[in-house]
């Protein structure tokens, strides 16, 4: 029985120093029915050449090349040349383990699945060396529904999931062109339309954060980036009203609003705060879903003093209360989505 054929989906600018891993690790993949899509987003340095390259070696390789349009549009544009059954996306600084998809592709073997999630090992250039630790992990293989609250604990990245491909061109999900972080918008997206969510306590992802990536130009507060949380979460708003998801499901919006407004506070510019709270106001106000007292959102809002060992506080006694409840036998929409 002829194995699915596998799309890797890899967006491609100025990484010469990274490319060649990242191809190492697709084309030495044990899993070998792959057509790997690279997108030359407009590269000024030898990304092209290298490309070039790989693909007289191996011809599973297809190259792309398009003027820079940034990641979600190199994305999206890969997304539309796929052929295969399933769909990877890769950084291009980033490396697959050798046996990842051929682990990713034995799961999809129950046919509700639209989308796997699998763990990934983070590492982080230094001025000297780079430091790498497991980011999000999963303790045991799990299959679970978009009504669970395993879906708060997911890492959105795109680069951390095996999709169905019909399940993301049926319902045209694409990356939202223009803004930062837009692994957000495109995640929640995927969760208001999914069946079933497959969850491998395998790590199969090297994602690294260089000094100049999205993540590390967040860490040192670049100006004009962190306000882009809140636009993500409007990019997810309007999806959500359109397909009808959001009506039953506006205690997770709530969630939503309080954890990236919070994440966007965390990285913004002291330049930004003005115009980021000004923003945070107004966008709630359009939404109409308050967040909840004691959360950094609602002291925004309510120009209250921000108070970060409160809301650590806070949240705490709220796991401890829901705990009891659940212990209790209370029904599960009398707990707020997170903590169910």
């Amino acid at each position: 029985m002829t194995s699915p054929l596998v799309s890797v989906v890899v967006p491609i600018y100025n990484v010469q120093q990274y490319l060649p891993q990242c191809l190492d690790s697709l084309v030495n993949q044990q899993y070998k029915n792959l057509e790997i899509i690279c997108v030359n987003d407009g590269s000024t340095d030898n990304s092209l050449a290298i490309l070039e390259k790989y693909k007289q070696r191996d011809d599973r390789i297809i190259i792309i090349s398009q003027p820079n349009k940034g990641l979600s549009a190199a994305r999206n544009t890969g997304l539309k040349h796929v052929t295969g059954e399933f769909v990877v996306f890769v950084d291009s600084d980033d490396w697959l383990e050798l046996d990842a998809i051929s682990l990713m592709s034995q799961i999809f073997k129950t046919p509700e699945i639209d989308f796997l999630c699998f763990g990934t090992q983070i590492h982080t250039e230094g001025n000297d060396d780079t430091a790498s630790y497991y980011g999000r992990t999963y303790s045991k293989s799990r299959i679970v529904s978009t009504n669970s609250h395993w879906i708060t604990k997911i890492n959105v990245s795109a680069w951390s999931k095996i999709y169905r491909t019909e399940f993301l061109k049926t319902n045209d999900l694409l990356f939202p062109v223009g803004l930062y972080y837009e692994d957000i918008a495109f995640y929640w997206k995927c969760i208001s339309l999914a069946r079933k969510i497959a969850l491998s306590s395998h790590v199969l992802y090297n994602y690294r954060i260089r000094k100049n990536s999205i993540m590390g130009n967040s860490y040192v507060k670049k100006k004009g980036m962190a306000i882009h949380h809140i636009y993500e979460l409007d990019n997810v708003y309007q999806f959500w009203e359109k397909n009808n998801f959001l009506n039953s499901n506006k205690d997770l919006f709530q969630f939503l609003i309080e954890k990236y407004i919070h994440a966007g506070w965390k990285y913004v510019h002291d330049e930004d705060k003005d115009i980021y709270i000004s923003e945070t106001k107004q966008y709630i106000n359009s939404w109409h879903i308050e967040p909840k007292r004691y959360t950094l959102a609602f002291d925004l809002i309510n120009n209250n003093k921000i108070n970060q060992k409160k809301y650590r506080t806070v949240l705490s006694l709220r796991k401890k209360y829901y705990r009891l409840l659940k212990l209790l036998g209370k029904k599960k929409n009398s707990i707020p989505f997170e903590f169910r």
